[in-house]
């Protein structure tokens, strides 16, 4: 196995994966006696998404029940308050207690963004309003998220750009296409199999085959490979960090910290290309409560932010920090440790 796909996968292999870690607010997950599993932490609505018995459901910040794990899945909450939910099968929108707004009639559905939803019946997607409405009719192969009054979808094999109404204003002329990123007005898209960037009126930014992969924009840079190396360019395809690297992950809570390898060992560098943590490590996971699982060779322990060892690299595998606890592996057995690496259990 290998350990670093145990972390969010390399960019090489699971491109569209955004860092489920990147530029994360502190985690906070509700008091419960019972024994959830949890989707993630207290959103701002108030309410965590926990699973029990292969059902999720839904806790308030105090740990009440607000909504009884009897959902196949349940997706993010949208800014109007509203979550892509499914049961038997079937997709459709809950509130934040759980109740049902609009019906589970659907095949599939996207979160709300922009005030309308992607959702599909019979391989055909469209958009809805947040009172059910269908505003775009189901007519097209993929659908994506409205950014920027703008959403990417597919028909007949390619992708193009509609408006709230329908309307085409980007033409479906290409292979693969991304929402668009609005911090920068751009998006990446896909022609004859090669990456490129457009902006908003559909003008190239980075021409095809510039780069062999971009996977996404996010923050106004994106990771980008040329000639088997990864390096990051900005919004205009200029370089910002050179193709120097084996593989590259955003990896940060503080916006400013990226795990990328570099001649077969893993460190940590800055936006503006800064060691911050030396490339000495066969494996390194995200820094998690001030502290990162690293490994040198077939052990693994503990660093801080000043690569500092801070637990010792004695355990066959280690998970990261939660609540000041982490979990490791020593001789085939697992067991708790505190921050200090005394045995909670």
């Amino acid at each position: 196995m290998n350990r670093n796909n145990l972390f969010l996968g390399s960019l090489g292999v699971a491109a569209l994966l955004l860092p489920i870690r990147a530029f994360a607010a502190p985690c906070i997950k509700p008091p419960t006696q019972h024994t959830y599993e949890f989707k993630d932490c207290l959103q701002e609505n108030g309410v965590a998404r926990v699973k029990d018995k292969g059902k999720w459901g839904l806790l308030d910040r105090n740990g009440n029940v607000v909504a009884a794990p009897t959902f196949d899945d349940i997706c993010g909450f949208a800014k109007i308050g509203l979550a892509c939910a499914i049961k038997n099968g079937k997709s459709g929108f809950i509130n934040q207690k759980g109740e049902t707004v609009i019906p589970f009639v659907y095949d599939d559905a996207h979160s709300f963004n922009e005030g309308l939803a992607a959702v599909a019946k019979n391989d055909r997607y469209g958009f809805i309003d947040q009172y059910g409405k269908t505003v775009i009719p189901l007519q097209y192969e993929n659908a994506g998220l409205f950014a920027l009054g703008l959403a990417n979808v597919k028909r007949k094999g390619k992708y193009g750009f509609i408006n709230r109404q329908g309307k085409t204003v980007l033409p479906f002329i290409y292979d693969d296409a991304d929402s668009f990123e609005r911090d920068i007005a751009l998006t990446r898209v896909e022609i004859k199999g090669k990456p490129s960037v457009i902006n908003t009126k559909g003008q190239t930014i980075v021409p095809p085959g510039k780069y062999d992969e971009i996977p996404y924009f996010y923050r106004g840079m994106a990771a980008a490979r040329k000639n088997g190396y990864w390096g990051f360019i900005n919004g205009h395809g200029d370089v910002l960090i050179p193709f120097i690297y084996d593989d590259v992950q955003y990896y940060s809570d503080d916006e400013n910290r990226i795990m990328v390898k570099y001649q077969g060992k893993y460190g940590m560098i800055d936006r503006e290309n800064n060691i911050i943590i030396p490339f000495e490590y066969d494996s390194l996971f995200n820094f998690q409560e001030g502290l990162a699982v690293a490994f040198r060779g077939e052990k693994a322990g503990f660093i801080d932010a000043n690569n500092q060892v801070v637990i010792p690299f004695v355990y066959e595998y280690a998970e990261s920090f939660d609540e000041g606890k982490a979990f490791v592996q020593q001789n085939g057995r697992w067991f708790g440790i505190d921050r200090q690496g005394r045995r909670t259990d």
